[in-house]
């Protein structure tokens, strides 16, 4: 009678790491999809919809075992690392203030938007990219050396356009961003699967 038990349990052992392994597969790919979604929630109606694209695809599961090792089909401990390209993702996590590299932030007003100064190309690394960055170096070819202006406790980075002072872009010495995403919520939805993912990959892996 105990050899037959021990062989019943022996012969789980498979089908349990197998099953173990679907169901964190599947929470990782669900948890992927909703972060995703979220991402894309907050820049629909941002004039930063590309950066958002390119923020949304660079989102990666990442299995362990991944599906398809050579050696390692499943464990009885699988995990899932979830990743971003950007180093600055946390921010839409846990919001907080963004400080220039340099002096200041700078991005155009809506009349800088207008004359075609959010857009650029930068070369980085030997690639070229198109992003919503301020063309500082682009106003000053097309009108001259730009200057500071004040307004109440606004600065601005302004250029003589037809006499009169235009300013094209804020400047600001830093921005707060609020939180926009949570990825404990997103893991706790995704963790609520793992037991029913178990429970039909048991199923199958039994029959």
């Amino acid at each position: 009678m105990l050899g037959s038990a021990r062989d019943y349990f022996h012969d789980l052992k498979r089908p349990v790491g197998r099953a173990v392994t679907a169901a964190f597969r599947r929470a990782s790919r669900e948890a992927v999809k909703d972060i995703r979604a979220g991402v894309r929630r907050q820049f629909r109606n941002s004039p930063n919809r590309q950066n958002g694209q390119d923020v949304e695809n660079s989102i990666r599961g990442y299995d362990i075992p991944h599906e398809g090792h050579p050696v390692y089909k499943f464990s009885y401990s699988p995990a899932a690392v979830i990743r971003a390209n950007p180093s600055w993702m946390e921010i839409f996590e846990e919001g907080g203030r963004i400080f220039p590299h340099g002096d200041n932030l700078v991005f155009p007003t809506a009349t800088g938007d207008r004359l075609g100064l959010d857009r650029g190309s930068r070369n980085i690394g030997g690639r070229t990219y198109v992003r919503k960055w301020a063309q500082v170096d682009k106003a000053e070819q097309m009108f001259g050396p730009l200057f500071e202006i004040r307004d109440g406790n606004a600065t601005y980075l302004a250029a003589n356009i037809g006499g009169d002072p235009v300013a094209l872009f804020h400047v600001r010495r830093s921005v707060r961003e609020k939180k926009r995403l949570s990825f404990y919520d997103t893991v706790e939805r995704a963790a609520r699967i793992i037991p029913r993912e178990y429970d039909k990959a048991f199923d199958k892996f039994t029959r």
